[in-house]
């Protein structure tokens, strides 16, 4: 039998023992719960400072949006409807003539102002409401035509009785419902007082005040249109119809029928087709 060589058993021992303490040593980290957790401590901590950093970034974010709400806010309330601050003096001021009880505050007038939109996106300010409230009447008659109407009507239309007239623009659309207002026609000879019952709009670039005339014995309707710079009126009275038209500022006022000339060279006898 061959003698066993003992260097080569202490080397297999030393194998063995190696072995060993390589399988425990695994066995420890899978069992033991402080070492599973002391690698991922890192890695919480700094999902722990991720999640502060975030939540300070959309609070800072709230905080702007609530600050620029209640400055929009702040700005709807302290700015009145025509961009322009009305203290008591102009209220004051108002209070001595205004004839319209539907609106017995100046704010209450600017606010529905607004609402119809007559003025577009160039509303008066308060000062100048004022002013053109003590208007009587949008127009007054003028005793020649002007350069620009000159050129606009022929010889005829000069000399058919049309009354020609000056108008401020700014005094109808600044009507509401309640409001009154002369509207003079030369041709009457009388002062006549318009009463606004209603205002309509068919679109934004053309507005409609509805009236009846007061001082009139019967049944009398007053019809405003304006649209750009062109405005048209119609008033029907117990004296006649008669229509105001008017280009920017300056216009006439004539019998409608005055406008619907018969040519005496042609016939109006209508034929029946054969």
């Amino acid at each position: 039998m061959p003698k066993f060589n003992k260097n080569y058993l202490m080397i297999i021992l030393v194998f063995l023992l190696v072995l060993l303490l390589i399988f425990f040593g695994y066995r420890a980290i899978d069992t033991e719960s402080p070492d599973e957790f002391s690698a991922s401590e890192p890695v919480s901590e700094s999902s722990a400072v991720l999640d502060s950093s975030v939540s300070g970034i959309d609070a800072v974010y709230d905080e702007e949006i609530k600050a620029f709400k209640e400055l929009q806010l702040s700005d709807l309330e302290q700015q009145p409807a025509t961009n322009s601050f009305v203290d008591d003096e102009l209220e004051k001021q108002y209070a001595d003539i205004n004839q319209n009880s539907n609106y017995p505050t100046l704010e209450s007038r600017l606010q529905d102002l607004s609402f119809y939109g007559a003025f577009g996106d160039s509303p008066p300010t308060p000062q100048e409401i004022l002013n053109l409230l003590q208007r009587e009447s949008a127009w007054e008659q003028k005793n020649q035509p002007s350069e620009v109407l000159r050129q606009r009507l022929n010889k005829e239309e000069l000399a058919d009785g049309r009354q020609f007239v000056q108008i401020e623009p700014k005094r109808i659309q600044l009507l509401l419902p309640g409001d009154r207002l002369n509207v003079p026609v030369p041709q009457v000879g009388k002062p006549l007082i318009m009463t606004v019952d209603r205002i309509e709009s068919s679109n934004p670039d053309a507005i409609s005040w509805i009236g009846k005339i007061n001082n009139q014995t019967e049944s009398s309707d007053v019809h405003i249109t304006r649209s750009d710079d062109l405005l048209l009126a119609t008033m029907l009275t117990s004296d006649g119809h008669y229509t105001l038209e008017t280009i920017k500022n300056e216009g006439w006022v004539v019998q409608t029928s005055t406008l619907f000339k018969i040519n005496p060279n042609v016939s109006d006898v209508l034929i029946q087709p054969k």
